[in-house]
Order: C-alpha cells, then structure tokens, then sequence
C-alpha cells in the first residue's frame, strides 16, 4: 500500500491558498488550508502547507510511473525506483518481484560507473524488469522459490535471451 501523507493523524488529500486573506492565527498574509480526506480541513501555516504540498507531489509522481500489468490473470504494480529500497540493498539487487503483494520493484540505472550498465543503461533495465516478470509468472504458474526453474541462472537465461527468442520465433513464423 501506497505510503499517505498524513497531518495530526488525519490523511491529507489536498493543500490550497487563499492569496490575500489573512491568516491571523499564524499571522501570515496568505491562508492556507489542508483538506483531509474525511471531508474535513484546517487552518495552518504556509511552512506546513509547503512541505505536505511538496509531499502530496511526490506521491502523485509515484503513481503516475506506477504501471500495471496482467501476469496470468494476476495484476501486478510495476514501479521504477529512483534509488534502492530496503529489500534491493539487502538482496544486492536492480529488482525484485514480491508475489506476497503482487508488486516488482525496478531500479532505474544511471550510469554509475559500472561498465555492464554503463554501455546501455535502458537495455540493462529492460532485462532487469524482464527477470523480475519472468519471476512473476513462475509465480503465477505455481512455481515457487527454490524450484528448478525458478533459479537465479534460469530466469536470467531467458531475460537475456528473449529478444533473441522472439525474433527467431517471428522469422519461423511461430509467435503466435
């Protein structure tokens, strides 16, 4: 679930200013107020405001590069990161697919100086996003972890090897 912005307890759904209307309370020339989503909304200050604006911001960022896809009649979240999580810094990792909440977590690579990366960042993250659906559909397929095919070497021969694959099964004539 989708971390909320909260205030005093409450989750926020929106900020607004009323420009020009004074805010004694925090005597401020401007009003600001946060509407919560259970209909209510209160009166704070324009650093308050800010910061869960900038909050509320990030949050809807997140969504939108959220993606979702059917993996056998299963929908998961697909979501880049802009920097490793806990679970990529503990597992060493670019990504990962968590069928316990039908979620895949890729990194987005920046060309950090690893040369395997660094020759083409995007094919790189194709392939780690490939894996991650790959795992997704053993998954789905009632292949669990630890299962011959769902190794580490297998999923990622056929990451790496499923450009490859299509275009051999297109000039055969076999795709579909």
């Amino acid at each position: 679930m989708e971390k909320q912005v909260l205030y005093e307890g409450k989750v926020v759904k929106g900020v607004k200013r009323y420009s020009g209307l004074f805010n004694a309370e925090h005597n401020e020339f401007d009003t600001y107020y946060l509407f919560f989503e259970d209909g209510s909304q209160t009166s704070v200050s324009e650093s308050v405001a800010t910061t869960l604006f900038i909050e509320l911001q990030k949050q809807k960022q997140k969504e939108l590069n959220k993606m979702k896809i059917n993996v056998l009649g299963t929908e998961y979240d697909i979501e880049p990161l802009e920097e490793r999580d806990e679970t990529m810094n503990l597992m060493g990792c670019d990504g990962y697919a968590d069928n316990s909440v039908k979620e895949i977590k890729v990194l987005k690579i920046k060309n950090d100086g690893d040369v395997t990366k660094q020759k083409n960042p995007a094919k790189y993250q194709n392939t780690v996003l490939r894996h991650e659906l790959i795992h997704a559909f053993l998954f789905e397929s009632g292949i669990e972890l630890g299962m011959q095919f769902h190794s580490e070497e297998c999923v990622d021969f056929f990451a790496m090897q499923f450009p490859k694959l299509v275009k051999m099964f297109e000039e055969a004539n076999c795709k579909e």
